[in-house]
């Protein structure tokens, strides 16, 4: 009796599953890991779309928190194991939330230190692209991770590479400040407007629509053939 009634209160507190929560559990699946939504720091990141550097695979983490003024994760400090969503807000913002990068992953391990930023190899857990959270087939990823976020066991200070073309400029004040590679909206390279990214998501919704209709005709033709 006892038992029945704390499992009732067990389940009563324990919050539903988001849809998130139900991808993740599909894409965690046979792994000895498993994690829902909430417990991924997030994180502000630039993803590895729109961007004057040449490293296909490369998130850089801006900060912890949900934008940029989020001060609550200042005291959390990454380390190997340390769960992850990274979100490319600019990116979202400027194509009005029809290219929304998202990346829940966990720390695999620290590859190297470069100035300013451990590298870390992520454990892809579940990426998309879609603000609808539709997973895609993960790729590769990397992650450059500012040192002040990273747990000093983790920490190394013996290189001065600059891989992906951050450089440090003092302001007046006197304090350094780093200046990472410009996004594709800051230079030279063409970003869509809003006219061109809604004509281009209408056209993907098109698109994908043909492909069902397609599906389900070739499904109803097997069916009959079956039958006949």
């Amino acid at each position: 009796m006892r038992w029945t009634l704390q499992m009732r209160l067990l389940v009563s507190i324990t919050p539903p599953l988001t849809r998130t929560d139900l991808l993740l559990e599909k894409e965690l699946l046979g792994r000895p890991i498993s994690l829902r939504e909430s417990d991924y720091t997030p994180a502000i990141a630039a993803s590895p779309f729109y961007v004057t550097h040449s490293n296909s695979s490369l998130w850089v983490v801006r900060g912890l928190g949900v934008s940029k003024d989020d001060s609550f994760f200042e005291n959390i400090r990454l380390e190997k194991g340390s769960p992850l969503r990274l979100f490319d807000l600019d990116l979202a913002h400027r194509t009005f939330g029809y290219d929304a990068p998202t990346l829940f992953c966990t720390i695999e391990c620290f590859l190297r230190d470069e100035l300013g930023f451990m590298i870390a190899k992520a454990d892809t857990h579940l990426f998309t692209r879609s603000s609808r959270y539709v997973a895609q087939i993960p790729p590769f990823f990397i992650i450059a991770i500012p040192k002040h976020l990273v747990h000093p066991g983790d920490c190394t200070y013996t290189s001065n590479e600059a891989t992906f073309g951050q450089h440090f400029h003092q302001k007046g004040s006197g304090r350094r400040v780093c200046r990472l590679p410009p996004r594709a909206w800051e230079g030279d390279l063409e970003v869509l407007n809003k006219q061109s990214t809604e004509r281009w998501y209408q056209k993907e919704q098109k698109d994908l629509s043909r492909q069902w209709k397609r599906y389900w005709k070739a499904m109803n033709n097997e069916e009959e053939s079956l039958q006949n």
